[in-house]
This record gives structure tokens, sequence and C-alpha cells, in this order.
């Protein structure tokens, strides 16, 4: 029970911006444990909006961000959206961790108001959703036209019909858009604590809540990127054949900047086709990595095999791979990997075990 107490504190202490860059990182490992901690976390992020918090003081939106938890718990339950489906005991327990969690952050948010910058994009209440699950991928075309592929282990949310001003939708994991140009309504992508703003583009974003890093990589025409609580509203423009990787210990109240060493904007090789690109090869059903880690390259074959990876040292997921996978299945993925490095693994239904060979 410490244990559970522990994770929703520093869950409250992340949403409302205060965690430490320990405080994070311990975070992470306990998501990292826990598949249904992660699924909670990930709804708390896509409900939770600071600004209508602090403008209701509390109450009335409380109640709210609880029926909206709520009526995601109904969706779980008839396996619309996560396949997972807790017993009765853990929705309850979940629920009165929510509001314990959704309290504490308030407070968080009150306390701290004076001393840093209140967000300046309120996000919309988004009518649709789509969510893939790990070793699935999905394509859909939004209501202007745009067409977007979504990536194993992801969520997207947004609008039924565009009729404001903008055309804005909500990605947690990993998405490739191909947007319609329209000038007179610009698309965003909310995406953690970032927005990326198009008119008419294709690029991609990664946003994974268990990644360090928030990753754009533009391959058609422009867009700019801004943090959501930078008061300056810098911004960071990316032309084609560029990625801009963010670390996520981005302090808030630092101005947004190429220069800022939180920020790192790649060029990729433009002799590569989007078949071939690491950033991009996935929306071809191809898995392809680049001189990574085993422990990196562990997440997005969890993520594409829907499999659990656990490392038994550490110095097996020190060992580094070039590759691709495409219609192996994950058996033979290993042993293509052993090929090349030597660790031995043994599969146990979904889980597998890897370790060093002494």
């Amino acid at each position: 029970m410490l244990a559970h107490n522990r994770v929703w504190y520093l869950m409250a202490r992340s949403l409302s911006n205060e965690a430490s860059e320990l405080e994070r990182k311990e975070l992470q490992s306990l998501l990292q444990q826990d598949v249904a901690l992660q699924q909670q976390y990930a709804t708390l992020q896509e409900l939770w909006t600071p600004a209508q918090l602090k403008s209701s003081h509390g109450a009335g939106t409380l109640e709210k961000l609880l029926r909206k938890a709520k009526q995601r718990e109904s969706e779980t339950e008839l396996g619309e959206v996560i396949e997972m489906k807790p017993s009765r005991s853990k929705r309850l327990w979940w629920m009165a961790a929510a509001s314990v969690l959704i309290i504490a952050v308030s407070v968080f948010i009150y306390t701290s108001s004076q001393n840093r910058p209140q967000s300046l994009v309120a996000l919309p209440d988004y009518s649709d959703s789509i969510t893939t699950q790990n070793g699935s991928r999905s394509q859909l075309i939004l209501p202007d036209g745009s067409r977007v592929w979504l990536n194993s282990g992801s969520r997207l949310l947004y609008q039924k019909n565009f009729n404001g001003k903008l055309r804005e939708v909500q990605l947690i994991g990993e998405a490739y858009f191909d947007v319609v140009k329209m000038p007179e309504k610009p698309f965003i992508v909310h995406a953690e604590g970032i927005n990326i703003k198009v008119l008419g583009t294709a690029f991609n974003v990664k946003c994974y809540p268990k990644d360090e890093k928030i990753e754009a990589t533009l391959l058609r025409g422009a867009i700019s990127v801004t943090h959501r609580n930078d008061p300056q509203q810098n911004e960071i423009l990316l032309k084609p054949n560029e990625k801009l990787s963010i670390n996520k210990q981005f302090v808030v109240t630092d101005k947004m900047h190429t220069a800022h060493p939180a920020y790192k904007i790649l060029n990729l090789d433009s002799t590569v086709t989007p078949s071939h690109l690491q950033e991009t090869a996935w929306v071809y059903n191809r898995l392809e990595f680049r001189d990574i880690d085993f422990k990196t390259l562990a997440d997005k074959m969890e993520r594409w095999y829907n499999v659990n990876i656990i490392f038994h040292d550490k110095q097996v997921q020190q060992l580094h791979f070039i590759g691709s996978f495409e219609n192996e299945t994950i058996e033979e993925a290993l042993q293509a990997l052993q090929a090349v490095a030597r660790f031995k693994y043994e599969i146990k239904n979904y889980e597998i075990h890897i370790r060093s060979l002494n």
C-alpha cells in the first residue's frame, strides 16, 4: 500500500509540474513495472487541464474529471479502449486514488501559481478517440480529410467536426500525420507538454509515456513547435528532413530555443526513403532500428509484438543492434539478434526473459 501511495503522490507532482528530475525518474521506473498504472496515468494526462481546475477553484472540475475517468472505466469494461479488464475492487481503488490525486494536484497548482507561468493553451473537449493496442497499427481519416497512421500502444483524441478556428488533436504514443492544407484553419497536435502547429504537411510524432524524449520528424512542409507552458511562446521551426528531439526533463520556466541542452535538431538522410527511415518505417509495417541499445529496442519490440521483455542483468541491455523486422515472428526476431550478439532468451507465454551468456 505504501508503494501505491508513493506512485500516486509522484503522479500528482508530475502532473502539476512540481516533480524534480529524480522524482520523474522514480515515477517512470514505477510505471514501467505496472501496465495498469501506465494506462491510468495516461488517462489522467488526457483529462487533466490545470487552467480549468484553477478557474473553478477545484470542486466542479474535480467532479467532472472523476465522471470522465469513470466513463473511461466503463469503456474499459466493454473492451472498447483497453483490453485489460480490472476487477471491481481494483476499479473502485483506482477511482478513489484518482480523486486523491486530483485533490493533491489542485493543491500543488494553487500553492505554486504565484511562481510559475500558467498554461497558455486550454485543450478542447474531444468527442472521439481511437486506440491501438500493442501488436497492432491503424489508419483513420479525420473530418477535414487529413490522414493519420497510429502506431502500436497509441491513442489519438479528436473532434468529430472541426468547427472552430483550429483543427486540434491530442496524441499519446506515436502517429504519422498527412495533413490537408487549410491556411485559414491551422492543424495543431498536442503531445504531452508541446504543441505542434502545421498548415499542410507530413510529419511523425513520437511521445510514449515511458520514453524519456518527445520526437517530431518532418518529411514535407513546415511545422512549428512550442511548449505549452512557455509564456514567451518561443517557437522552434523545422524544415523537411529534420527531427526535433526534446528531453522530457525540460523545465517549463526555461525559454524554448534550439540552443537549450534539452533540445536537439537532427538532419535525416534525404537519400533514404520514408519506408526505410527508422522514424517512419513503421507506417510501412517495418520495425527499423539503427545502432540502438537492447533496452531501447526491447521497448519497441514490446509494442510491436505485444510482449513483455524482462532483462535479468544490465550488461545485456547495453548490446547495440542495427537492422529491421517486417514479417518475422518474435522468436525469429530474437534468433536474428542472437546471430550478431551473445545472449540467451526464454519465452514464457507473453513474457520474454533475456540474460547474458556467462
